[in-house]
Parts: C-alpha cells; sequence; structure tokens
C-alpha cells in the first residue's frame, strides 16, 4: 500500500498543492521529507493523509470522524489521495464527506458493508495480518510515563503513537528486549546481559547520545537503566527531554514493526541535539521493510541529510503556500546553506549584516567611524571570524 500523490485543491493556506512521493524499492524504506516554515500546512498535510485512511477504517457513510474531538464536523475535506495508481477524492458537501473514485470496486472492498454493519475490508484484514498499517506520530515535546503490561495497538490498521503510552511501551520493550537475547545466548552470564545491552545501543551508534542502556534494574520490576554522562542511572523517564523523543520514537516503531506501511512522522527533531537531528532519518530507514514514510520538518539538520529527491519545500509565493522540487542537488549542503537556499533564512543577524556592508565600504579609511564600527563587529565574534579575515585579506591585497 503506496501513496503515489496527494493533491489538495483547497484548504485554508494549502491551494493547488500537488505532492509525489517516493515509494519504497527493494524492501528498503523510502524517506519523503516536507520542510518549510511554521504555518506552511506540513502538519496539516499528514492529518489529511492519516484521516483519509482513518476515515475507510470507521465508515464511509460517516460525515465526521469518532473518537476524535479535532476531527469532528467541522474538519474540511477538499483533497485527492492516489493510492497505488487510484484516485480517491474527499470532498465535503452540506456538511456530509462526499467521495468519488475512479475504481469503485477497489474502494468498495477497502470500506465496511453498504447496510452499516461494521465488517473490516478483506483489504485491511490482509494489511494488518502482514504488517501494513497507516502510522501517525503526532508533534510532542512532553512525554508522560506510565507502566504498560502489553502492547495493545498491534491489531490495528489506522495507529496515532500515543504520548502518554510511550515511555511505558519503551520501558516494557526495552525490557523484553535484552531478556529475550539473554536467552538466546550461550555466553556466561555476565556477558550475556553485556552483549544485550550492546546490541541495543547499537541502533543508536551514529547520534553520539551520552546516555546509553547499560542493565536491567533488578530491585524495580527488571526495568531498563540508563547510565547518564556523569554516572548516575535513571529510568526511561528521568531522561531529558530529547533522549526521551529519540527512545521513545524509535522504540514505538520498533514494537510495531511495520511493513508495507505509510508511517507519518511530525517533526522527530524536535527537542534533539543537533549531531541527533543529523542522523535520525538513518536510524528510521532501517526499521521495518518496504515502509513508505513522510516526515515534516523545518530543521537544517536534518534536511541537510535528505538527498534533494526525497525533498518537498512548502515556500510562500503571492501569499500563497506552493509545493517545490529539486530537479538537481542543491548548489552546497552546509548548514548555512541550506538556511539560505532552501529554508529562505538569514543566516546571521541582520544588524550583523548591516555593519559588515558597512564596515566593508571604510575599512580602508583611518577614521572613527570605521573604527568604531569594527569595535561593534568584534563585540558579536572575534577576530578570528570569517569576515574579519577576509578584511584582513582585502587589506593586504590593496597594499
Amino acid at each position: 500500500m503506496i501513496i503515489n500523490k496527494l493533491i489538495i485543491n483547497k484548504w485554508n493556506v494549502l491551494e493547488n498543492i500537488n505532492i509525489e512521493f517516493l515509494k519504497p524499492e527493494s524492501s528498503n524504506n523510502s524517506i519523503n521529507v516536507i520542510a518549510g516554515i511554521n504555518g506552511s500546512g506540513k502538519t496539516s498535510i499528514l492529518e489529511m493523509i492519516y484521516n483519509g485512511f482513518r476515515y475507510f477504517e470507521i465508515n464511509k457513510e460517516n460525515s465526521y470522524f469518532k473518537g476524535s474531538d479535532r476531527f469532528r464536523q467541522s474538519y474540511p475535506f477538499d483533497f485527492t489521495l492516489v493510492i497505488d495508481q487510484k484516485s480517491l477524492r474527499f470532498q465535503k458537501e452540506n456538511g456530509k464527506v462526499k467521495f468519488f473514485e475512479n475504481d469503485t470496486q477497489f474502494f468498495d472492498d477497502l470500506v465496511f458493508s453498504e447496510n452499516g454493519i461494521r465488517q473490516p475490508s478483506q483489504i485491511i484484514k490482509n494489511c494488518i495480518d502482514t504488517g501494513s498499517r497507516v502510522i501517525y506520530m503526532p508533534m510532542t515535546s512532553i512525554f508522560s510515563y506510565s507502566p504498560q503490561i502489553n502492547f495493545n495497538n498491534k491489531e490495528a490498521f489506522t495507529i496515532v503513537i500515543d504520548a502518554e503510552s510511550v515511555l511505558g511501551n519503551a520501558d516494557l520493550y526495552i525490557k523484553n528486549y535484552i531478556l529475550s537475547h539473554e536467552r538466546k545466548s550461550d555466553a556466561p552470564a555476565i556477558k550475556r546481559t553485556f552483549d544485550a545491552v550492546n546490541s541495543f545501543n547499537h541502533i543508536f551508534k551514529d547520534t553520539q547520545l551520552l546516555t546509553k542502556l547499560v542493565d536491567l534494574d533488578d530491585s524495580d520490576n527488571n526495568r531498563p537503566l540508563f547510565q547518564t554522562i556523569t554516572g548516575e542511572k535513571v529510568h526511561i523517564e528521568q531522561l531529558c527531554s530529547g533522549e526521551q523523543q529519540l527512545y521513545g520514537r524509535v522504540v514505538a516503531l520498533m514494537i510495531l514493526n511495520p511493513k508495507n506501511s505509510i508511517i507519518l512522522i511530525d517533526e522527530p527533531d524536535i527537542a534533539l541535539h543537533p549531531e541527533w537531528q543529523m542522523n535520525i532519518l538513518d536510524i528510521y530507514r532501517k526499521i521495518g521493510e518496504n515502509n513508505q514514510f513522510i516526515i515534516t520538518t523545518h530543521s537544517p539538520q536534518l534536511i541537510s541529510n535528505t538527498h534533494f529527491s526525497e525533498l518537498t519545500i512548502l515556500l510562500t509565493k503571492n501569499d500563497n503556500v506552493i509545493a517545490s522540487r529539486f530537479a538537481k542537488p542543491p548548489i552546497s549542503r552546509d548548514i548555512n546553506s541550506i538556511l539560505e537556499e532552501i529554508m529562505g533564512t538569514k543566516i546571521r543577524p541582520v544588524h550583523l549584516e548591516n555593519l559588515y556592508t558597512k564596515y566593508f565600504s571604510l575599512f580602508q579609511e583611518d577614521s572613527p567611524e570605521a573604527a568604531k564600527i569594527r569595535n561593534a563587529i568584534l563585540e558579536l565574534e572575534s577576530e578570528q571570524s570569517e569576515f574579519m579575515q577576509n578584511i584582513d585579506f582585502y587589506r593586504e591585497l590593496k597594499e
């Protein structure tokens, strides 16, 4: 199950948007990154996709989404999903959702029977049986911890990763991961635990995490123990918010072990150290197989680690948002170039740029004004800055 294309006719700031998505090849995961400034509609796109599938799973005759206050009758519809080359259009008319297909038999098989009896379609059942789902990770910066005794959402077709249970689920999964690896090992007892812990930490090896899993706490129901840079041993809810984001979200996907799935992640970079942002996509690429990831971000670090063919930029033009793709690689992939060329952001404070401009026109003069501007610059950066070194170079050329 793959989304080939999303067509948005008109929805708030989004108008005449056409986004084509890369599909997985040779059982590898595909990554699609949607970048843009706040308010450009990134989150709306993920919600649109998720709730399109959710609408099918609930009841095609319903005029609103059950179980979610946010997506009741006021939820706006006017978009088309192209799924495996078959188009499905959602449109709201007279307070009810209408949908139109170009392949009635295919989509009738996706939804419930005409008499309203809630019978999961054979296609949805097959998707669940083979691990194929639509998984949505909303943006969140705060997780709460509550102990979990089992994973209870693996049988659903559409799944939202819940911030209320993600740390408890991660706690349970990591414990089971270590115990399972220990049972399979023939090594001495102490080495079995050591090898199991190293196996788990290896998943995050490129993130340069300073806090790592070290053991299970036999005094507290074998809960995972992490060791901080100061040597303190803590549980998962005592980690910093960035570490909770990284462990919680990655483990949430490991629990589901997705295959042939559509995975929607809203700003996975939030609260993460820039080094972790650089490498988070590499971790997601290795989870499950044949999955289609659609990820939103405004992190230059994450964008710099994204191939230009995987990237869609939402830009503002004439008070409208447009979706732009790159036909060729950007000029450079360093962070400053990403900020300036792709995100349209100034890489230095405006007042510093103004000082640069003024001093560049005066640096050959031995005047009080030139000295004043130079001192103002040196209050913000050192003599060894790129700009000041360039000034010295130009001065030598002139001499």
